[in-house]
């Protein structure tokens, strides 16, 4: 952006776009319609951490998994 105002304040911005050739089409438009929304929107949030459980549920690292995922209670 900087460089771009520099080159206007230098009177080279005219200069230059006559030389760029860039297509006038917009870019494609997605549609509301086309996009389907989850029923439940905070259903992506829900996790699932069966290390927690079996077969890695005594291994160190379970520990700091439980313990940063707030399930300390389930140790």
């Amino acid at each position: 952006m900087a460089n771009m105002l520099c080159i206007r304040e230098n009177g080279e911005l005219l200069k230059r776009l006559e030389n760029c050739h860039v297509s006038a089409s917009s870019p494609p438009t997605v549609s509301l319609n086309s996009i389907s929304l989850p029923e439940d929107p905070g259903s992506w949030m829900q996790a699932h951490l069966p290390a927690l459980t079996w077969p890695h549920s005594k291994r160190p690292w379970v520990d700091v998994l439980r313990e940063v995922a707030g399930l300390r209670a389930l140790a």
